[in-house]
């Protein structure tokens, strides 16, 4: 895309307080119901995620800013101290061990 004259840019957020919390607990509602079989499991994953410290958006739209602004951007942008962790567990762990990890943490296994 560069040479298009199209700067990519990926901007990879940690855990911030926006409505992705509560929209995924409005979508996945059926399985909070009692006769779903993950029902359980999603009680737990929810009452994990409220623990979850989630920062200020705000400072992800100041680093979008400064993007925007930029002339010669970089490729990624990690904003917040869990989305480094992430990306570090990404590149260090096979993907099922990343995987079994997060649902580990996140209650979900």
């Amino acid at each position: 895309m560069n040479a298009l004259g199209i700067k990519v840019v990926l901007v990879e957020p940690g855990s911030f307080q926006t409505d992705i919390w509560t929209r995924n607990v409005l979508i996945g509602q059926k399985t909070l119901d009692g006769s779903s079989p993950n029902g359980a499991r999603g009680e737990k994953m929810k009452g994990v995620i409220q623990k979850i410290r989630k920062r200020d958006p705000v400072e992800v739209a100041r680093v979008i800013a400064r993007i925007a602004q930029d002339p010669d951007p970089r490729l990624r942008y990690l904003v917040g101290p869990d989305a480094h962790i992430q990306l570090w567990l990404k590149r260090a762990l096979p993907w099922k061990w990343h995987e079994g990890l997060l649902a580990r943490l996140l209650k979900i296994d």
